[in-house]
């Protein structure tokens, strides 16, 4: 458990627990104010609460609202304007557009310039979906702002019509919490995901080679259409386009029809239970995730959370209480309010004695980093003992 990681010896009474090198390294590069967040002061903490969080304000929660319904018609104008005769005039389509496109390059522009580490920026998959989503700015910029919209084979037509509302709609997705959730479940699932294909191949196969051989002078005159016959029945979607025309080939299709059945059940079930379990833990799962993201976006380690620890620790006992947990979470500024405070601290207090050690925090936030350190412990006797022998 947490316990196993090594922890510094409790200190005497009166003493405070001496700092690591690498907590002592960087108080020294943030001074010994009580304030120790290198990048989270002035206003960009709070603009990036704004654009990131939004039950950080009640402005939060409005931007969140707007944009939402920004992205949803920028999305829902380019398609209804593929009608014939296009429902909105070509000039206040052309100046909603270049608008979008405006809002949405200037707030990746202020999502730049506000986040303090732009490496971890780089690597979200939002902000790629950014760049994409800043493409009809380009496009439209190139062709004087009024892309000619009458030719449907034209690619500008194609590419602003039709794949730009694609890059938009993946806005929605940082809007959404709870997608989390169903990335768990696959992950989850995902172990038992390689038998389930390969059983599916099995009984795609051997059905096809059955129809192929029983109906080959009939519509499965090939092998590729058996295949897809027995793939689009075994997926119960049934299109109906081809059918068997032997009593053989029925014989066959039922016998498929049945095995689809039963095997369609078993991993829908299984994702199914991984998202329940999920679902039912989403909150912890939610809370984690977004301290998390806050704590790599303003550029904090494990090492680090050393020495916050050691800050926050007013007794010196080694441990955070609850009063010196929640004076934790509000000096880094991560936008949690104190229920929400309060949740995650009995969440990473897993034994329930009502204080958190060090392996026990940096175990949920940092898993790799907690497993990388008991590791090293777990191998230092084992050197010990060789070098012994």
């Amino acid at each position: 458990g947490a316990s196993d990681l090594p922890q510094t010896p409790p200190p005497q009474q009166g003493q405070r627990r001496a700092l690591t090198p690498g907590g002592a390294a960087f108080l020294q590069r943030a001074g010994t104010s009580s304030v120790f967040l290198r990048a989270a002061t002035g206003l960009r903490p709070q603009i990036l609460d704004m654009i990131d969080d939004p039950g950080s304000s009640l402005a939060a929660s409005t931007l969140r609202i707007v944009l939402v319904a920004l992205i949803t018609c920028s999305v829902v104008c380019p398609v209804i304007q593929t009608l014939t005769p296009p429902p909105i005039d070509p000039v206040l389509f052309a100046i909603f557009e270049t608008f979008c496109d405006v809002v949405f390059c200037f707030e990746l522009l202020v999502r730049v310039i506000v986040t303090p580490n732009r490496k971890i920026l780089l690597r979200s998959l939002y902000v790629w979906v950014d760049v994409l989503t800043m493409s009809g700015l380009v496009v439209r910029a190139g062709c004087g702002f009024m892309p000619p919209l009458d030719n449907k084979n034209d690619p500008v037509q194609i590419f602003l019509l039709s794949v730009l509302p694609i890059f938009r709609l993946w806005k929605l997705v940082r809007q959404l919490d709870t997608l989390r959730l169903l990335v768990d479940a696959f992950v989850t699932s995902f172990a038992a995901l390689p038998m389930l294909m390969y059983m599916l191949c099995v009984i795609a196969m051997t059905a096809s080679c059955a129809l192929f051989l029983f109906e080959s002078d009939g519509p499965f005159d090939t092998f590729p259409r058996a295949l897809w016959f027995s793939v689009v029945t075994i997926a119960t979607v049934g299109y109906g386009d081809i059918v068997p025309s032997t009593t053989f080939g029925y014989m066959v299709c039922c016998i498929l029809v049945v095995v689809s059945v039963l095997f369609m059940a078993m991993p829908v079930g299984i994702i199914g239970s991984a998202f329940n379990e999920s679902w039912s833990n989403r909150d912890r799962v939610l809370l984690i995730n977004r301290v998390r993201s806050s704590l790599l976006k303003w550029g904090y380690t494990a090492d680090d959370l050393v020495m916050l620890f050691h800050l926050v620790d007013s007794d010196g006992d080694g441990v955070l209480e609850i009063n010196e947990f929640c004076e934790l979470i509000r000096q880094m500024k991560i936008g949690l309010g104190p229920e929400r405070t309060i949740s995650l601290f009995h969440i990473f207090d897993g034994d329930g004695s009502g204080s958190i050690e060090y392996g026990e925090f940096i175990s949920q936030i940092f898993p790799e980093v907690y497993l990388d350190v008991f590791n090293k412990k777990m191998t230092k006797p084992e050197t010990a003992e060789q070098g012994h022998r």
